[in-house]
């Protein structure tokens, strides 16, 4: 195994791709060191523990996703019919680059009774998709826009889970064209 450091940000980009495959349970920091090219040892420049690179990749997911995708939600310039369409085309573009689903779904079920600190993410994360959608849904739904975009979000997950299962995109593209034609 080479000693060479790898940057923060591969490390990052690999152990995302582990976690989403394997799950947290079944990943170990060994697996990350592996798929890096380095030692363990070397690993651990980056983090102090696999807890701490597990929060370390939630918090990037987190980001991209509020900085990259949810965004699109809060752009005034845009319709919520542009909105939307936007929004749930960049989340395709999101998953379609993963065979495996999505890591905050993948882990909502494995590690939230668990453990709590990263569990927290999780809630966020969702937490900050259910809003941007509810942000959309507004005006034609008003008062039901949290609970229609809580809807979306679930309908969106289950359809990555049963692409994943099936290995069928049809089943994600009718839940994306179920959600945009809400607004249709």
């Amino acid at each position: 195994m080479s000693t060479a450091r790898v940057g923060y940000n591969k490390v990052i980009s690999l152990a995302t791709e582990l976690f989403v495959r394997k799950g947290y349970s079944d990943t170990s920091i060994a697996d990350i060191a592996s798929a890096c090219g380095i030692r363990k040892s070397s690993l651990y420049h980056y983090i102090t523990s696999k807890e701490d690179l597990a929060e370390k990749v939630l918090a990037h997911q987190c980001d991209i996703f509020k900085k990259d995708i949810f965004a699109i939600a809060y752009d005034e310039q845009l319709s919520e019919a542009e909105r939307l369409n936007a929004l749930l085309d960049k989340l395709v573009e999101f998953y379609s680059a993963s065979q495996n689903g999505c890591l905050m779904g993948n882990w909502a079920t494995e590690i939230t009774d668990s453990n709590p600190q990263l569990a927290q993410y999780i809630r966020d994360f969702f937490s900050a998709w259910v809003d941007a959608f509810a942000v959309v849904f507004k005006p034609k739904f008003n008062g039901q826009s949290v609970q229609v975009a809580e809807d979306c979000v679930q309908r969106f997950q289950g359809a990555l889970m049963l692409k994943r299962v099936f290995d069928n995109s049809a089943v994600l593209e009718r839940a994306v064209a179920d959600i945009k034609n809400l607004l249709g």
